[in-house]
């Protein structure tokens, strides 16, 4: 059995909210039927045109997930983006097959057991403890191991962590991309102090101030490339800590040089 992996990351990726949401959910249902049933017969990501009816999908939500670049369109049929970067290609999923049945060949002869069996009939070994089966401790690597609950356990945010992304957050001059951005947030703590970050994003905020929102970084992607760090800004962040004015007090909400002041001396308005 191979399995078709998605990142839990994927309902937020930019490819997925640049589908209208009219349009989106219909197409992102395609395509995860799509994805399973590839993985199911090994097509490396490849679905031909007759095959959308008898998946359930429409001309219209395939040309939505070719819009994204999720898929792209062939003369015959459709395939995935990057199918071999993320899922099992149809030869790793062979080869594993073929190794994993000669492994069985080797274990049954040197237990002096050649006898063949059906298909899930496994003989039981003195050494093998109880529940468990000498091919369990080989495990298919594409496949999600239900026994291991260390590394299957949701590790939920420290809570200290959380409610400092919330501060942060409640100052952040774009609310997109939560999850995002706390990730970027985590990230950046680890070695920033939280006033930093909070002074950095005020101060951003405060240099853009009439700017569009659409020209400004996201939240995520401010944190990641460290822009309170940036020489302006911990210029703007140094002036609001020393409890100089950080905003003209002439117009309210343009920070201090004032790109209004300056436009009304050169204009003689006062």
């Amino acid at each position: 059995m191979a399995w078709f992996k998605v990142d839990d990351g994927f309902y937020s990726s930019k490819k997925v909210v640049r589908i209208p949401r009219a349009r989106r959910w219909p197409a992102i249902g395609l395509w995860l039927i799509a994805g399973t049933w590839c993985a199911d017969n090994l097509t490396d990501g490849y679905i031909a045109h007759h095959e959308l009816a008898e998946l359930g999908g429409r001309a219209s939500d395939a040309d939505s997930l070719v819009e994204c670049q999720l898929w792209s369109e062939t003369t015959s049929g459709y395939l995935f983006h990057d199918w071999a970067d993320y899922q099992p290609t149809k030869a790793q999923v062979m080869e594993h097959r073929d190794s994993e049945a000669e492994r069985k060949r080797n274990f049954r002869a040197n237990k002096g057991d050649t006898t063949p069996r059906p298909q899930g009939v496994r003989k039981a070994s003195a050494r093998t403890p109880p529940g468990r089966n000498a091919e369990s401790e080989h495990p298919d690597p594409t496949r999600p191991d239900p026994t291991n609950k260390e590394k299957n356990t949701v590790q939920k945010p420290a809570p200290d962590c959380l409610s400092e992304f919330e501060i942060w957050w409640t100052g952040c001059w774009r609310k997109q991309a939560k999850p995002d951005a706390f990730k970027a947030f985590k990230a950046a703590r680890k070695d920033t102090s939280l006033e930093a970050l909070v002074a950095g994003a005020s101060a951003y905020k405060l240099m853009n101030i009439g700017n569009d929102k659409g020209v400004m970084k996201m939240p995520a992607g401010w944190l990641r490339d460290r822009r309170w760090e940036d020489e302006q800004i911990v210029n703007a962040t140094k002036t609001t800590t020393t409890n100089q004015p950080s905003e003209c007090d002439r117009h309210i909400g343009y920070p201090l040089p004032c790109d209004r002041c300056e436009r009304d001396r050169t204009e003689n308005l006062f």
